[in-house]
């Protein structure tokens, strides 16, 4: 195989129908730049590359330049004119990237596909398309699994394929395979996020099989959920990044548990907590103090979310709500768009107002990622001034600035015309008792000089 420079006519060049690149970007600016060859005005600095075939040649690499000499109306150019080219090696030339405008990664999979069909060794499209090394083995893994769809899909969707069958998640592979290559998702391939699901489950599952065997060689009962009769020993909170023995030194560490609750991972769900559980030995007063403290929990959610949903259906007042506009502004949530608003209030009714539950269903986003810093306060408060719970708090400091914070919005909401439920005027009731009970410390000698 041997090569010559010629000068050929533009009129008998044909093109490559299989070259990958489709985006031929800006042919008319590209064109331009040519008209700076001193020796040919409007031929590029870099020739084409042909085979000749006859009286025609082949056009094996710079279809780009080739078009763009056809928007300069040129005649006939310089060429580097092969005898013969191996259509593998074709396939190579039109996927190096030096001095030409880069392939898009759609392009770029499509010509590494084209390489692996034509028996281009797998080393050798590695570097031709300046991948890592074993990329084109991902890739011809992937044309594998999900055939000539492949050649529609970027690199990164096939590598992703290729990863999952080479832990044998054949499902998830699959799912990979069938999501359209231009679906987007927040902003962002759809894919990427079917990835990241299979990939997450199966490192819960992972974790998951651990506890399994752990309670089968130890002879602890697995259970779904937390039986009849017992109660929490103790919680551990699994993290999927942690090994066996993590968690095998976890569960001994609260020996000996009676059995162990855990559910199953789902898809697209996160992992569940492991719950060591023990025979419920509390006497009678102990379950009732519990149940009253269950009680008060709810009432104090349903409180919150009345509370939110008076709020959602006071923003569009006219006039406005003075008191309740200060808190409001404060936190950056003042907004009256009816349609919004609406929303919101639905949202609320439907159950749906848990703090930090509710940021990527609600519109305005403002009010559903900032409501529960307005209103996350009596939860905690009515854990600890009613039910008696010491560990809601392990600092004044952060009891007194809930306490203060949830006064001043109960008082801008009553106002503003709310009438406040029976238990929110005992919450309010215990936070005064507790103001005035615990004075704020005032620091006598801030420098310590003692002046």
């Amino acid at each position: 195989m041997s090569s010559v420079l010629e000068r050929i006519r533009l009129a008998d060049v044909r093109v490559n129908p299989n070259n990958p690149r489709q985006d031929f970007g800006d042919l008319e600016a590209f064109a331009a730049g040519f008209q700076l060859n001193p020796m040919h005005p409007g031929e590029p600095f870099n020739p084409i590359w042909v085979v000749r075939d006859g009286n025609v040649f082949r056009l094996t690499d710079g279809e780009r330049r080739f078009r763009a000499m056809q928007v300069n109306k040129i005649d006939e150019c310089d060429a580097i004119v092969w005898d013969s080219f191996e259509e593998s090696d074709a396939a190579v030339a039109m996927v190096i990237t030096d001095d030409k405008m880069h392939l898009k990664d759609v392009e770029m999979s499509r010509g590494v596909q084209q390489m692996l069909a034509l028996g281009v060794p797998e080393e050798k499209i590695d570097r031709a398309a300046g991948l890592e090394s074993g990329s084109a083995k991902k890739a011809r893994a992937a044309r594998d699994a999900a055939g000539d769809a492949v050649f529609q899909m970027s690199l990164a969707q096939s590598f992703a394929i290729a990863d999952a069958k080479a832990v044998g998640d054949d499902e998830a592979a699959s799912a990979i395979a069938e999501c359209d290559p231009e679906e987007l998702r927040w902003g962002k391939p759809a894919w990427e996020d079917i990835a990241h699901d299979y990939e997450r489950h199966r490192k819960n599952m992972a974790i998951y099989d651990f506890v399994k065997d752990i309670c089968k060689e130890g002879g602890i009962e697995l259970v779904k959920t937390r039986p009849k009769g017992y109660r929490v020993h103790k919680t551990i909170y699994l993290r999927s990044s942690w090994g066996r023995d993590q968690i095998q030194e976890k569960i001994e560490k609260n020996s000996p548990p009676f059995c162990v609750a855990m559910k199953k991972p789902t898809m697209n769900g996160y992992l569940d907590d492991c719950e060591i559980c023990v025979p419920d030995e509390r006497s009678e007063e102990e379950l009732e103090a519990e149940a009253k403290a269950k009680r008060i929990l709810a009432e104090d959610k349903a409180c919150a979310r009345r509370r939110a949903c008076w709020m959602a259906e006071h923003m569009k007042t006219d006039p406005p709500l003075k008191d309740l506009d200060t808190c409001l502004d404060f936190f950056g949530l003042k907004k009256r768009n009816s349609e919004s608003v609406t929303n919101f209030v639905k949202l609320v009714k439907d159950d749906d107002i848990d703090a930090g539950s509710i940021a990527h269903k609600v519109d305005p986003w403002d009010i559903a990622h900032l409501w529960p810093e307005v209103d996350d306060d009596s939860k905690n408060l009515s854990k600890y001034l009613i039910n008696g719970d010491e560990g809601a708090y392990w600092s004044d400091f952060y009891l007194r600035e809930d306490i203060t914070g949830f006064i001043w919005f109960m008082q801008a909401l009553e106002a503003d015309g709310y009438a406040c439920e029976d238990h929110e005027t005992a919450l309010i009731a215990k936070c005064n008792t507790w103001l005035k009970q615990n004075p704020e410390a005032k620091t006598d000698d801030p420098e310590g000089d003692g002046e």
